[in-house]
């Protein structure tokens, strides 16, 4: 057993070391990640793809995951932003103190020496802490958010069907993702990959970035604001295929591990350290110094080779009104160059010895001057490595489009029960858009169906008990936001070979979805497609990512209904409505009256016949085989349709039979919208309105009327007011109809 007094010593050395190994400030980690969300570094706009891709509205900023703290007395609940979590998550991964033992990562030494070693205490090099399997982090360490655990709380929050739940993983997703941006950026600190504790006064580089970002000096917030300006210039250039990460270690399989250590500088090649592609934690270590190390345990930065000898007139750091000369050491070679590596020792002693205080202050030191010439450098690196994770993690993007036929789903009669049936079959077509050009090699695909009820008061057990029918005004009459229920989900998994590459990239494919007895109701409404894919992410000749997850998204029509109505039992002419004109009596009292009429005496009732019925795309051609064909309406009867498909689709139509009255016609933006949407930052519910005419309401379709050229041209027919259609003249669904 460990003598009582060693335990104390080690735990005092590990509280001292811990409260103070951490790299930039918690208010950096976070600034950083906030100047990477609000200025898309790295050509990645965030804000755009959790509109297009998770179809969070209102984007990363609107405040939709909501978080629950509980205390013995208290319960604290609020709402967060996607953008706000990545920004916690940057703070958090310095919490508690000691899980910052795990952000250090040597590039000279084995990965599994990598870490930190200073008294005792150790951790994981920060690419391995990075990257262990989920659950391993653990509680203790301030929570589990590694690569694996993020990917793990993304494909669930995409696939899981309770909306609590996944509201809880998409939470933890981007605090996740934030955590692992914080690893990528420690690895910009000198400190940090050259083992250097700084348990003893704290990084001197740390202070001073933490220092211009807080003191609020205009002339220093400049500087910060120029270092992460300077990102741009930067930009790391993340080609995975150029990486040969099929030489990374088993634990550590992620190409994020090449973000902070390719292997390619071994300690004696710091030249290699200026490739646009080396690890950060590489070009940090061979480039420049750390308060601890100043020219010493590591061949580069050399103080021979490296750098020459230039006096610099400068701010007297006594007397801010005056100026002094002051040498520095220039770094000329090996590496990067064009910046002060450290003041010029006054006695060439390089060795800092802690025994020996006046030592100290005669070797180089890091001034501030030395200090902003490294941030210049290290923030952009540090702002552009880290926005290239982001991108990897979310870099996995699908497109869903609607099939030619213009229909996602669709069923040409009412269901018995319009709360739990509707459409049970769904198609759609995705398309691999990764902006890397890596291929969706082969991995599970799921479809998940969003939609809520309109109600008028919530069920959390049987959400549908209550839910109203959204396809007539008298629901929207005293409809608030307060009656729209929470989200709810079908997810199904493509029944499909999904062994190969089925989501391609420049060619769409069609998928087809049976969704068995858990079918998208009639009367639902905010309907919204994911197609969601967790499988082998890469190339073929390069790295894959096993377990990638790659997520489609699109806000598609609420069930729309589509009327065609046959009402040529009825004519109005001159202010009048004349009804039965499909019996004999009614008929001839409409023709006796206008007999010098030639339009009336000639009109007669008819069946409509053989009505063919063709769904698009908008602007795309129809087909000449009809989607659809109602084989017959008799006069007084409608067939409605009903259907799931975008809000700017199209349907054609045309009556063979009676092409001189009516050839084709075409109705575009029919899709019916009734859902939440953000706009111009507010939260609005768009519900449709519904025109009535002989006791239908109407969304789509076409009530078919005869029509005399007179009453076209305006002559002798004044407007009639479908309101004084007698009650009883009421429309009734057709009974027979055929597929063609």
């Amino acid at each position: 057993m460990m003598p009582r007094n060693k335990l104390v010593v080690c735990f005092f050395i590990f509280i001292v070391t811990g409260t103070e190994c951490w790299s930039y400030g918690e208010t950096e980690h976070k600034a950083i990640n906030e100047w990477i969300l609000e200025h898309s570094v790295g050509g990645f706009d965030f804000d755009q793809y959790t509109r297009q891709n998770l179809g969070i509205d209102g984007g990363m900023k609107v405040r939709s995951l909501w978080y629950i703290y509980l205390f013995d007395w208290l319960t604290i609940t609020g709402y967060k932003s996607p953008q706000e979590l990545i920004a916690q998550g940057g703070i958090e991964e310095d919490e508690p103190f000691w899980r910052c033992r795990h952000h250090f990562h040597d590039p000279l030494q084995p990965w599994d020496q990598a870490g930190y070693h200073y008294s005792g205490i150790s951790g994981e090099s920060s690419i391995l802490w990075a990257q262990l399997e989920a659950g391993e982090q653990s509680s203790w360490n301030g929570g589990n958010y590694s690569w694996y655990d993020a990917r793990d709380y993304f494909y669930k929050a995409l696939t899981g069907t309770d909306y609590e739940q996944r509201n809880k993983d998409l939470y933890k997703t981007f605090l996740a993702v934030g955590h692992l941006m914080h690893l990528i950026q420690d690895s910009s600190c000198p400190e940090h990959v050259r083992n250097d504790s700084h348990a003893i006064g704290g990084s001197v580089y740390e202070k001073l970035v933490t220092h211009y970002h807080l003191c609020r000096e205009k002339e220093k917030e400049q500087k910060v604001q120029g270092w992460l300006q300077n990102s741009q210039n930067y930009a790391y250039p993340f080609y995975l295929p150029v990486l040969n990460t099929g030489n990374l270690p088993d634990n550590a399989r992620i190409s994020i591990a090449r973000m902070v250590d390719t292997d390619w500088y071994t300690g004696v090649n710091p030249g290699v350290t200026i490739n646009a592609l080396i690890g950060l934690a590489e070009y940090t270590n061979a480039n420049f110094l750390s308060q601890g190390r100043i020219f010493s345990g590591y061949n580069y930065p050399n103080h021979i080779s490296s750098v020459t000898k230039e006096r610099y007139v400068i701010t007297d750091p006594r007397d801010s009104g005056k100026t002094i000369e002051r040498e520095y050491l220039m770094k000329i070679g090996d590496g990067d160059t064009g910046y002060r590596l450290c003041t010029t020792s006054i006695t060439g002693a390089y060795e800092l010895d802690l025994a020996d205080p006046v030592k100290i202050y005669r070797v180089s030191a890091l001034d501030d001057n030395v200090l902003e010439d490294y941030a210049g450098r290290l923030v952009p690196r540090a702002v552009s490595y880290s926005a290239q994770l982001l991108k990897h993690f979310f870099r996995g993007t699908i497109e869903i489009s609607l099939p030619n036929d213009g229909v996602y789903a669709f069923r040409d009669s009412e269901p018995a029960d319009p709360k739990t049936q509707g459409f049970n079959k769904v198609q759609l077509l995705v398309r691999n858009t990764t902006d890397t050009g890596e291929r969706m090699l082969g991995g599970g695909i799921d479809l998940v169906v969003q939609y809520r009820f309109l109600t008028d008061r919530a069920d959390p057990s049987d959400p549908s008990a209550h839910a109203m029918d959204p396809l007539t005004n008298e629901t929207y009459k005293n409809l608030s936001p307060s009656h729209i229920s929470d989200p709810l989900y079908i997810v199904k998994p493509y029944q499909g070979n999904t062994s190969g590459e089925v989501i391609k990239p420049g060619v769409a494919t069609l998928l087809e979805f049976d969704l068995g007895d858990e079918e998208i109701p009639l009367w639902a409404a905010d309907v919204r497609f994911y197609v969601v894919y967790k499988g082998r992410l890469g190339s073929e000749e390069g790295y894959v990512e096993e377990d990638a997850v790659c997520v489609g998204y699109k806000d598609i029509s609420e069930p729309t209904p589509v009327v065609f109505s046959n009402s040529t039992d009825i004519f109005c002419y001159e202010g009048m409505w004349w009804y039965d004109l499909d019996e004999d009596d009614g008929m001839q009292a409409l023709k006796s009256m206008y007999s010098t009429d030639f339009c009336i005496q000639h009109m007669g009732v008819h069946d409509l016949l053989d009505l063919k019925i063709t769904f698009t795309p908008s602007g795309v051609e129809p087909s000449d085989t009809p989607f659809y064909t109602i084989s017959k309406i008799e006069p007084g009867q409608y067939k409605r349709l009903y259907l799931l498909t975008d809000y700017n689709a199209e349907f054609h139509f045309s009556l063979p039979s009676y092409a001189s009255w009516l050839s084709t016609a075409t109705e575009v933006d029919i899709g019916l919208r009734n859902r939440w949407t953000y706009e111009d930052d507010m939260r609005i519910w768009w519900y449709p309105i519904f025109s009535e005419y002989r006791g239908i309401e109407l969304w789509e379709g076409r009530t078919m009327v005869p029509q005399c050229p007179s009453c076209r041209e305006g002559e002798n027919c004044p407007e009639c007011s479908l309101d004084a259609i007698d009650d009883n003249q009421y429309l009734v669904p057709v009974g027979a109809s055929s597929m063609p």
